[in-house]
């Protein structure tokens, strides 16, 4: 980007613009500017504290604030696609804003595409890999879990809501470190929104999936609460749980690295209840479809694939 450019109007108008158009075209122009990755970096600094003190000062679900909501939402997710943006955001103090905003907005017609916004910016924030953000919302911030589970669950969500809803709470599970997080995401009811990614025909939907629950099972699992064991045999020693396993092993097209993943998953879950479970799996007839009971099929899989083999037969 050529530096003889000054964009430092739109941080002006944003912060005393006299109307609500203005503020939105500002914010807006910075979304725009800040959607090229060049752009981004060299912007960051200068629109971060701008949109998010915007932010702070316009909560209100009011039909003008949410206009200029999803202006200031769609640039500020725009600035955390960046690994080294979601930090300096971080730092600036976007967090609060955001869960504030979240719990008090409800999902309707008209603040959908904050609600879409506010969950993709919140889902990349948690995978800054800073526990920090996860337990601020799993553990301080059970309202903000309460909504967010909401929103996937709401009928009228369509698929946005209901994708995005799980993407967060697999990364909240994956980032969280913290049992008493997870069973907070289990008892609000947020586990189903992402064990029906496991089914998910996008990869990266799936992989999240797979790995934030494989996370989930060892720490239930290791637990020294026997209480525990028996909360992860009551919610993933499932038919649903099986037969997305199933369809991961015996699917021809899917990535090496997506059937280890899944194998390693299900290894997890043989750690507590395993008598239990493994008549469920015999039932299912799990090797045979898996084709895990075949030699030339078995050695052509992944080590994880074949280790989970040699553990059931």
């Amino acid at each position: 980007m050529n530096n003889i450019f000054n964009f430092s109007p739109l941080s002006d108008w944003l912060k005393n613009g006299e109307d609500a158009p203005l503020k939105i075209t500002a914010a807006l122009c910075m979304g725009n500017l800040c959607s090229s990755t060049d752009n981004c970096s060299q912007l960051l600094s200068q629109f971060a504290p701008a949109l998010i003190q915007a932010l702070v000062e316009h909560q209100a679900p009011l039909v003008r604030d949410v206009k200029l909501q999803h202006a200031i939402m769609g640039a500020l997710r725009n600035l955390a696609v960046a690994t080294e943006g979601r930090s300096l955001l971080l730092q600036n103090g976007i967090l609060l804003p955001c869960l504030d905003l979240m719990a008090g907005l409800s999902l309707t017609p008209i603040t959908h595409p904050v609600v879409m916004k506010l969950l993709g910016t919140t889902r990349l924030l948690v995978d800054s890999n800073q526990k920090e953000v996860s337990l601020s919302i799993a553990e301080e911030r059970l309202d903000v879990l309460a909504q967010i589970i909401a929103y996937g669950n709401h009928e009228n969500a369509g698929p946005g809501p209901k994708a995005e809803s799980g993407r967060l709470m697999a990364g909240l599970l994956k980032n969280c470190h913290s049992l008493k997080a997870m069973k907070n995401v289990m008892n609000l009811g947020g586990l189903p929104a992402v064990t029906v990614m496991l089914h998910s025909t996008h990869a990266r939907m799936l992989n999240e999936a797979l790995v934030s629950l494989t996370i989930l099972s060892s720490t239930l699992a290791s637990s020294d609460d026997t209480s525990d064991h028996d909360l992860l045999h009551r919610h993933l020693h499932t038919d649903l749980t099986i037969n997305a396993v199933k369809r991961c092993l015996s699917n021809g097209d899917l990535a090496d690295g997506l059937k280890a993943n899944a194998a390693t998953f299900l290894k997890s879950l043989l750690q507590v209840h395993t008598q239990e479970f493994r008549q469920m799996l015999d039932q299912m007839s799990f090797c045979q479809e898996c084709g895990l009971d075949q030699p030339d099929k078995l050695t052509s899989m992944p080590k994880e694939v074949q280790d989970l083999a040699a553990v059931l037969l």
